[in-house]
């Protein structure tokens, strides 16, 4: 389509158990991010950044992730002088799929229900 904005949603469509499992997985393991910036150079005009990132030293955990949402970066992450143990990061920054990801997860997030709705509603 010529001049549309939209992008292509990569990620899949979870089934009911995925979506709860995941869900649980990003309220006791996990963060939604959703910051709004402004650019000094452009006063006024505010950027807004959502992510959602999981941190386990269980590697297969977060290839779960991966496999169940189709998307997402899992990288590996050393011990360090904050950190006792190594451990994996599975992080998704693509606007487009952290929305459809979110959207997914709504009805069975709890504890990060309200910022996952916030997250959604900025961004509009």
């Amino acid at each position: 389509m010529a001049g549309s904005t939209k992008l292509a949603v990569r990620v899949r469509q979870m089934t009911p158990i995925e979506a709860a499992w995941l869900a649980g997985f990003i309220d006791g393991e996990g963060t939604i991010y959703n910051v709004r910036s402004v650019d000094p150079r452009y006063p006024g005009r505010a950027r807004h950044s959502q992510r959602i990132t999981v941190g386990n030293t269980n590697g297969a955990a977060l290839l779960r992730c991966n496999d169940i949402t189709g998307v997402g970066k899992i990288r590996f992450v050393k011990a360090g002088p904050l950190t006792k143990k190594p451990f994996w990061k599975w992080s998704i920054s693509a606007w487009n799929d952290v929305r459809s990801i979110l959207q997914q997860l709504l009805p069975y997030l709890v504890v990060k229900r309200e910022l996952a709705e916030r997250c959604l509603a900025d961004a509009d």
